[in-house]
């Protein structure tokens, strides 16, 4: 007659369930730092490498708006102008309804009125419709000065110019291409990168069996000083990837490396 083993009993019932999103409770921190850090850049690289973007694209395009003061005046009926100098960032992106807001500083009486813009008290608004890739304007806004603003004037850049506009992020759209591929693929280095990258893998991944296992070998043998030995091979382990990284490059720097001057 065979023995009998004896297992412990397994919870059931709501016991059970109450444990399982326990483990899953305890679990979750450890799955949302591998997704952070892991998971989440490397589908940001694939989704990347689909889209129809250079690095200028990467930063949204904005409407810019520099605001000058043209004018000295010296008597109340005098002259000036106020200059807005806009401009797209982006070369080829375009942005749709920009306004701009900007403050009219109080003593001066707008005398010419760009037609895509009005005046609310000291409120001047405008809606500059659609700008292309590349577009570039001079707003020009004539005004008068009063004795108002003779006697405390105001240097109207001191208020600050608010402007706005809508573009399509192309980052998130749903454009995609296999162009990026394509020029990787037609490029005159790829086939020597690839037979480096081949080379690296395969005889680096045996080249780190074999030592390791070397090492591994002579570590399980007793003799003086294995103990310093067996700390020394985990360093690799605790050290940052960075900072070892930066260690050699400094080492076999061209110019100023420890290992060239020594050499």
């Amino acid at each position: 007659m065979s023995p009998v083993t004896a297992h412990p009993p397994r919870a059931t019932g709501p016991l059970r369930r109450r444990e399982a999103r326990l483990a899953w409770g305890l679990l979750l921190p450890s799955l949302a730092s591998v997704a952070l850090v892991v998971v989440l850049p490397l589908l940001s690289v694939f989704w990347v490498s689909f889209k129809p973007i250079g690095l200028a694209d990467l930063r949204p395009p904005t409407a810019i708006a520099r605001e000058n003061f043209r004018g000295s005046p010296d008597i109340a009926g005098d002259g000036v102008r106020l200059e807005y100098r806009l401009r797209n960032s982006s070369q080829n992106k375009a942005l749709s309804n920009v306004k701009l807001v900007d403050s009219v500083p109080a003593g001066l009486d707008i005398s010419e009125l760009d037609p895509r813009c009005a005046l609310s008290g000291q409120v001047l608004s405008c809606s500059l419709g659609d700008w292309p890739g590349g577009y570039r304007e001079r707003l020009r806004i004539e005004a008068t000065v009063t004795e108002a603003y003779l006697a405390s004037p105001v240097d109207p850049k001191e208020s600050e110019v608010a402007i706005t506009g809508e573009s399509e992020n192309i980052l998130t759209n749903l454009e995609f291409t296999f162009d990026n591929f394509w020029l990787v693929f037609d490029s005159g280095e790829f086939v020597e990168v690839l037979g480096v990258t081949i080379f690296y893998t395969v005889f680096g991944t045996i080249g780190a069996l074999v030592i390791g296992l070397f090492a591994a070998m002579l570590l399980n043998t007793a003799f003086r000083g294995r103990g310093v030995l067996r700390g020394l091979y985990l360093f690799p382990y605790v050290a940052p990837v960075i900072a070892v990284a930066f260690t050699w490059v400094m080492l076999f720097d061209p110019f100023s490396g420890t290992a060239n001057a020594l050499l």
